[in-house]
């Protein structure tokens, strides 16, 4: 296992800007300062060395490249999948029901697919990309089979490259500021998520050990509420030991 995380380290991860390494010496100082790539942007580079640079370099040992190794052990020729069906293999699954007029409901947004009026009532699998909810693949159920029936895109504008984890947060700061859901207030409150100032590591870590230490003092509080409920008040609550304790990360012993 170690040798696919060298050469990932060395050829990939080591000449991307932010790149902070592994020894704790030679790590660059601010290196968070130039952490410039997203989530998405790193997965798509992955892939594109993996199938452009490692899979077509040659193996000494064999003399040939791992894809043509992998080509000449093939038993029979195979046929490409098709894009609906990498869909089924690579993405997300859930179940809904179609209702009326061919919409759909997922995560509370409302999805409209060409032809679907004619399902209502019954019950569809849907594919799904948690980075974007900009489409759903809609598929029937048929003898524990799935048959495509179309794309679905959002009722609403907004969602185009947004993310499942962008829009729970988006939609509990609307619930909490009673505002409606539409087009216009979702992409203005993508907007000021967008603008937030990102937090550094140090500030994060902050945030943590001040709720791990008032998930303590809860837990605590409850524990004293309980011995009260059961008649123990003889036995006087006594201080807390683990509410000292500083919740500390590998990276500060080296800091």
């Amino acid at each position: 296992m170690e040798s696919p995380f060298r050469t990932l380290n060395v050829q990939v991860w080591s000449k991307l800007e932010g790149y902070k390494g592994s020894n704790v010496q030679d790590r660059p100082e601010g290196a968070e300062k130039y952490a410039v790539f997203t989530l998405e942007e790193v997965q798509k580079g992955l892939v594109r060395y993996i199938v452009h640079q490692y899979n077509q370099g040659v193996d000494n040992r064999t003399g040939q490249t791992r894809y043509q190794r992998w080509e000449a052990r093939l038993l029979h020729s195979t046929v490409l999948p098709s894009e609906r069906e990498l869909d089924i293999c690579l993405m997300k699954q859930a179940t809904r029901k179609v209702q009326r007029g061919g919409h759909i409901s997922f995560e509370d947004v409302v999805y409209k697919g060409d032809h679907l009026a004619g399902y209502a009532g019954q019950q569809i699998a849907l594919r799904y990309d948690p980075d974007n909810l900009g489409v759903i693949y809609i598929y029937r159920i048929q003898n524990n089979k799935e048959e495509f029936l179309s794309r679905g895109f959002p009722v609403l504008d907004g969602f185009e490259g947004r993310s499942l984890k962008e829009w729970q947060a988006i939609k509990k700061a609307m619930k909490q500021s009673n505002v409606v859901s539409t087009s216009v207030n979702i992409s203005e409150f993508f907007e000021k998520q967008d603008n937030k100032p990102n937090k550094t590591l140090r500030q994060r870590r902050k945030v943590a050990q001040k709720a791990n230490k008032k998930l303590l003092t809860d837990s605590f509080e409850d524990l004293e509420d309980s011995l009260v409920e059961n008649q123990y008040q003889e036995l006087k609550p006594r201080a807390n030991p683990l509410l000292g304790l500083q919740v500390s990360y590998q990276d500060d012993l080296f800091e």
